[in-house]
Parts: structure tokens; C-alpha cells; sequence
């Protein structure tokens, strides 16, 4: 923000100075109207430029003041762009099937599915026994105070034990499209619809990844265009200056080139930017 700043300053001053030279030049009938009313539109949309990248610039400073819960004045922000190579990690070692790998197993969705789906495995393994007879074994022992045999009048603590034995058959075993083979269906159907799910979200997964890495050869092979073009700019600058002290080169001649450099510079900053950002997008999903 801080570069697309200097270069809408330079622009707007660029615009002023020609505008200047317009009037001269106007007076002495070396412009048409249409050519004058332009540098004055030109001037005007640099400024208009200029007030909105303030007013972002401001903007930004408060979601920064927001975030860190503060509300100090006249910080000063020291980090630049390339400070970001600091927290993000460039890894050059990409292999799409390691990071996919890697993306699935830190995505706490998966894990999601994964219970939803052993749940329901569970589920259904539950109801599917159910369907089987069942065998009870009993045992009952009791201590009951009975009167005696063959003796009147006389009672004791008598034992008494018993053994039972029980079979039980759930009536759903025997009819057909009963209650628990419609829940055995109905779990099956839910167990396929967990899977199908899961693959889609991972193939979601996927496809981000393969998204990302695009963006990253996108954006690399950007930056060398961008690292070429500003060393361009920034030889035409440096010769502009020597021309501008040999005074063989007009002031406006030579803020064009301070413009094409600063242009450049704001190019090569946002490719820069670009680069790492997916790079970290690529880290977070990768649980790094």
C-alpha cells in the first residue's frame, strides 16, 4: 500500500507539473482544448486515485488497531512487504500426492466422517444381531422358612434352588420387511451416503491443493517477469538521473521514468505478495 502511495503522490505531482506546462503552452496556442482539458482529467483522476489509496491506507490501520485491541496514535509500521518470507513457509519440494496426503489427514472433517461412519457401522451391527434368538440361562436360589414334612407345628429356613433355561426369537426375525430390517436399510443407505460424502470432500481437497499449486507456478514464474521488468525500470531510472544532472533530460521526462519505476516496484510487490500468500494458504490447509 505504502509503494501504490509514493506512486499516486508521484503521479498526482506529475499531472500538476503538466498541467502547468498546458497553460503555458495553451497561451501560445501549442495545445488544442481537448488536449488541455485532458491533462486536466488527468490530474483529477490522479488525485481522486490518490484520496482513495489514503483513505484504504487509514482503513487498514484501523482493522490493524481493532485487531491488536488498541487505539494508539501516530504508530509507525516498520515491517514491509518482504517481512513476510518471516512467517510463511516456502516449501519448494511440492509432491501433490504428499500434500494431499497430508491435507486429508490434518482436516478435522475427515475426522468427522470417520466417527459419523463407525457409528453408524456400530449401529447397524447392533440391529442386525438383534434379529438372532437369543438364550437365557437362569439360576434362582431361594431361603424360604417352611414348616417341616411330616412334622406339626415345626418350621425351619429351607433351601431351594432352580435352573432355567429360556429362548427368546424376536417376531422381526420371522416376517419379512419387518421394523428392524427397514432400520438395517435405512443404516446401510446412511453408512453409503457417509462414504460418498467423504469422498467427495476429499476430492474437495484435492482440488484445492492442485489450485494452490497453480497459483504458486503462477505466481513464480510472475515474479521473475516482474524481477526483470523492475531491474529494466530501475536502469532507465538510473540513467535518467545522470541525464537529468547533464540537464539533458526535462523534469517531466524524468518523473515519467520515476513513475514507470514506482509502477514496476508496486508490480513486482504484488506478485511478491501473491507468491507467499499461497504458499500460506497451501501451509494451513496442510495444518502447518
Amino acid at each position: 500500500l505504502n509503494s501504490e502511495l509514493q506512486y499516486f503522490i508521484l503521479e498526482t505531482k506529475y499531472f500538476s507539473n503538466k498541467l502547468s506546462e498546458g497553460l503555458e503552452k495553451e497561451k501560445l496556442g501549442q495545445v488544442t482544448l481537448i488536449e488541455f482539458n485532458n491533462i486536466r482529467l488527468n490530474l483529477k483522476n490522479s488525485e481522486l486515485s490518490l484520496l482513495q489509496k489514503v483513505q484504504e491506507i487509514k482503513k487498514e490501520e484501523l482493522n490493524i488497531f481493532k485487531i491488536i485491541g488498541t487505539n494508539l496514535t501516530n504508530v509507525v509500521f516498520e515491517e514491509e512487504i518482504y517481512d513476510i518470507t518471516n512467517y510463511v513457509k516456502e516449501n519448494l519440494d511440492l509432491i501433490p500426492e504428499e500434500i494431499e496426503k497430508v491435507s486429508i489427514s490434518n482436516d478435522m472433517e475427515i475426522f468427522s466422517y470417520e466417527y459419523n461412519l463407525k457409528k453408524e457401522e456400530l449401529n447397524k451391527s447392533i440391529l442386525e444381531w438383534s434379529r438372532f434368538p437369543t438364550i437365557s440361562l437362569g439360576v434362582d436360589y431361594r431361603l424360604r422358612y417352611l414348616r417341616d414334612s411330616g412334622k406339626l407345628n415345626t418350621r425351619s429356613w429351607q433351601e431351594n434352588w432352580s435352573i432355567g433355561v429360556s429362548l427368546s426369537l424376536p417376531i422381526d426375525a420371522i416376517f419379512p420387511e419387518s421394523s428392524i430390517d427397514s432400520q438395517i436399510k435405512q443404516s446401510k443407505e446412511n453408512i453409503e451416503k457417509i462414504k460418498i460424502e467423504r469422498k467427495n470432500y476429499e476430492k474437495n481437497i484435492s482440488d484445492t491443493v492442485n489450485s494452490y499449486l497453480l497459483e504458486i507456478d503462477y505466481y513464480k514464474k510472475l515474479l521473475e517477469i516482474q524481477n526483470l521488468k523492475l531491474s529494466i525500470n530501475l536502469e532507465n531510472l538510473n540513467f535518467a538521473k545522470k541525464q537529468k544532472e547533464l540537464k539533458k533530460i526535462n523534469p517531466l521526462d524524468f518523473m515519467t521514468n520515476e513513475i514507470s519505476y514506482l509502477k514496476a516496484k508496486i508490480d513486482y510487490e504484488n506478485a511478491f505478495y501473491n507468491y507467499y500468500i499461497s504458499f500460506a494458504k497451501l501451509n494451513k490447509l496442510m495444518g502447518e
